[in-house]
């Protein structure tokens, strides 16, 4: 996989590679007059908040996470609008993105914070 994503990145143009070096990410809600909308934020840890269902891109990944908060049956509508939200986005690519619905606690969700800039880790400084 590795292999095929460096020939991918060093033959793709400059958009393709920069979505390839930094997420994206979305936060999904509905507005006050009912519709669902994505508002971006930034790719980084501190976007995983309790309340919040996220879309995030990360080119050969795609990724949606639910705080623990939003688990109950009333956000499904969310996490079906995201997962849309990003197969639309993606029907272009190849080689096809694989998608995950993660959860707040998740093991699998460590896959997504590990493609995240760590916001609230050790200062810079201190990291290796």
């Amino acid at each position: 996989d590795r292999l095929l994503i460096r020939q991918i990145f060093l033959r793709s143009p400059l958009h393709e590679c920069t979505q390839m070096t930094m997420p994206t990410a979305w936060r999904c809600f509905a507005s006050m007059n009912g519709s669902i909308e994505f508002a971006p934020v930034p790719a980084e840890t501190l976007s995983l908040w309790d309340e919040s269902v996220l879309a995030v891109d990360t080119f050969d990944y795609l990724f949606v996470w639910s705080g623990k908060a939003t688990l109950h049956q009333k956000h499904d509508p969310l996490r079906k609008a995201c997962i849309s939200f990003l197969l639309d986005r993606s029907k272009l690519r190849f080689p096809s993105p694989k998608l995950h619905v993660l959860i707040e606690g998740d093991p699998m969700s460590r896959k997504l914070t590990t493609r995240l800039v760590p916001s609230n880790g050790d200062p810079h400084e201190e990291q290796i």
